[in-house]
């Protein structure tokens, strides 16, 4: 199985540029290189030589005219080079297939011999940067015009799915976000209801500490202590389970940590975790000041509250 990428002149020049020989364009370049499985993973893949790189030409030969036998039937290509370094073109071959990039102009010469166009043949084009939607659809009508009624063909159009893509997770976001939002709403609410109602229940609890003795400053410093443990230890045992789920996640994933750390959304956490502490102080310094204010005889002599 040999798959043939054939390249304008241009970008077969380039390649050559990129893989660092001499821009010849009387060969082919051959893709030399399956994965190494036993070693690598999916997300780094290690590759190693599928043939030994002392080639000087291949034989191409069309798969329906195995029968046949002669120049009519075959082309032979000088090697240009082996490489493990594919063109940026954004591809996947098959490992255990001598993938082949030739010029155009090469194909022009041998195409009689290997066969025309068949039905799984594949034209890429690469529009120039900074195209517009309209100019890429005005494209896309023309080579569909050009290669003709003879044809089915099929267009992708992957600047236009990259771009939906983008919208679609962007919707994503936005209702994740929504929820995310209207549940900080609800956990803001909480915080406040449940801080402020406890605290008021508590009067007597607090009338009884300034009765032995306990200032005014020394009743605001065990509400600091309060707040920081309520707030403190849902975070603590939340990041405790968080940084675990993310170990395990990035290990099943096989994904190099240090990927994960640089695009981590540590800004929106430590916001996050910033807004729980303030909101929590708040709700605190609220409840503190009624507190404060309380008569100290009529809370002793109050027991509708314990």
């Amino acid at each position: 199985n040999a798959p043939l990428v054939i390249l304008d002149d241009e970008s077969f020049q380039r390649y050559c540029g990129q893989i660092g020989i001499a821009s010849r364009g009387g060969g082919a370049i051959l893709l030399n290189r399956f994965w190494d499985k036993a070693h690598s993973n999916f997300r780094y893949r290690k590759y190693i030589p599928y043939v030994q790189e002392d080639l000087e030409t291949v034989t191409l030969l069309d798969r329906t005219r195995l029968g046949e036998s002669g120049e009519d039937s075959q082309a032979v290509i000088p090697i240009l080079a082996c490489t493990q370094e594919c063109p940026v073109l954004r591809e996947e071959y098959a490992d255990f297939s001598l993938v082949q990039f030739i010029p155009l102009s090469l194909w022009e010469t041998m195409e009689g011999r290997v066969g025309q166009a068949q039905g799984d043949t594949y034209i890429r084009v690469l529009a120039r940067e900074r195209e517009s939607l309209a100019a890429l659809g005005t494209l896309e009508d023309e080579i569909c015009r050009m290669v003709g009624p003879g044809y089915v063909l099929e267009s992708e159009n992957r600047i236009q799915e990259k771009l939906d893509n983008d919208e679609m997770i962007g919707a994503y976001e936005l209702v994740l976000g929504i929820f995310c939002g209207l549940f900080a709403v609800i956990g803001v609410a909480h915080v406040f209801t449940n801080t402020l109602g406890f605290l008021r229940q508590r009067k007597r609890e607090f009338a009884r500490y300034m009765s032995v003795g306990l200032t005014p400053q020394g009743l605001r410093r065990m509400f600091c202590i309060e707040a920081l443990v309520i707030a403190g230890r849902p975070m603590s045992i939340a990041l405790c389970l968080t940084v675990a789920a993310v170990a395990i996640m990035i290990r099943a994933s096989y994904l190099d940590p240090m990927e994960f750390i640089r695009v981590a959304p540590a800004l929106p956490i430590a916001a996050f975790v910033l807004a729980v502490f303030c909101f929590i102080a708040l709700a605190y310094y609220l409840g503190g000041k009624r507190v404060l204010k309380l008569s100290l005889a009529q809370a002793l002599r109050d027991d509708t509250m314990l």
